[in-house]
């Protein structure tokens, strides 16, 4: 078990856990012929008129806005974690270490949600707005 009581161990073990975007993506692909979220997270509900395409067509979409609200959410986390690194500059490079390292990983995070939708619009054949 690593102690993750400081900024120090916590930097450490991330460094441990360093991971590529290149290789996340790289297999990356989505099969157009199936649902990409299951039915709990975007909702059992579906208008009775929609076609059994048309609700695999809302899926996907909805896979992409699940894409998007990530990314989105990692820019508030980048933000956050800068500000919060700028606060231990003078105080503690291990703190400054850890928490630029952590907006690093969040930095990759958001590029791979930006890959996705760019992957999703293009087998949509048009981006979603």
């Amino acid at each position: 078990m690593v102690d993750l009581d400081t900024f120090g161990n916590c930097r450490k073990a991330s460094d441990k856990a360093t991971w590529s975007l290149e290789e996340a993506v790289a297999g990356l692909d989505f099969d157009f012929s199936r649902r990409f979220l299951p039915l709990r997270i975007c909702g059992h509900e579906v208008p009775a008129w929609m076609t059994e395409a048309q609700q695999l067509k809302l899926n996907q979409l909805r896979g992409y806005s699940y894409a998007h609200i990530f990314s989105v959410v990692e820019e508030f986390i980048i933000e956050q974690t800068c500000g919060t690194a700028n606060k231990y500059v003078h105080v503690d490079s291990d703190a400054v270490s850890a928490i630029i390292k952590f907006a690093d990983d969040e930095l990759k995070h958001q590029r791979m949600f930006s890959e996705m939708k760019t992957r999703l619009a293009n087998g949509f054949g048009f981006t979603p707005v």
